[in-house]
């Protein structure tokens, strides 16, 4: 917990947070498109 010896371990702080999750990146297939003609 808060530094506290009785968890056995200080709890980290901030910096050492992992950020949210985020899926990588998939672009969208794009939609059909004709040829210019």
């Amino acid at each position: 917990g808060a530094d506290s010896s009785e968890e056995g371990y200080p709890s980290y702080p901030q910096l050492y947070q992992q950020p949210p999750y985020q899926p990588p990146y998939q672009p969208q297939p794009n939609p059909y498109q004709p040829y210019p003609f």
